[in-house]
């Protein structure tokens, strides 16, 4: 049996700003997944936990 996440249950609505181009954002992105995976590759992220608590 496969589960489903729910994406919009567990992310916060943000404002984006028009004037900065999507590439910029996406860029952002790409960072922050490079960075995450460094850090789980170093085994620096114990575990993943919601905001929710």
């Amino acid at each position: 049996m496969r589960s489903t996440i729910n994406v919009a249950a567990n992310t916060q609505k943000i404002n984006v700003d028009n004037r900065i181009s999507l590439r910029y954002y996406f860029r952002i992105a790409d960072n922050i997944l490079r960075q995450v995976r460094y850090y789980l590759s170093e085994g620096l992220i114990l575990f993943l936990r919601s905001n929710k608590l």
